[in-house]
């Protein structure tokens, strides 16, 4: 219902949704186009940023896993990928 420009002009947190949308979108593009300038996929950049800023005791794949939402086979082969890049 949030796409509805009738109904998000009756409901503010419609309104608020939509904003929180256009700004996550626009963090999309953002992401997109940094990773892209430096070769890497989103991910990947997720992946370094996860490193870069992740307690070390915490810096785990499984840590990593959770946080882009995927499973730790998954999570492992996108590191790897980074540490082929150097």
């Amino acid at each position: 219902m949030m796409f509805d420009p009738q109904y998000r002009k009756d409901n503010r947190s419609a309104r608020m949704s939509m904003a929180l949308f256009r700004i996550s979108q626009a963090i999309k593009k953002m992401t997109q186009a940094e990773s892209d300038a430096l070769g890497l996929s989103p991910v990947q950049t997720q992946g370094l940023l996860f490193a870069a800023y992740t307690r070390s005791d915490m810096a785990k794949v499984g840590n990593f896993a959770s946080a882009i939402g995927t499973t730790h086979v998954t999570a492992v082969k996108i590191l790897n990928r980074l540490v082929e890049k150097n």
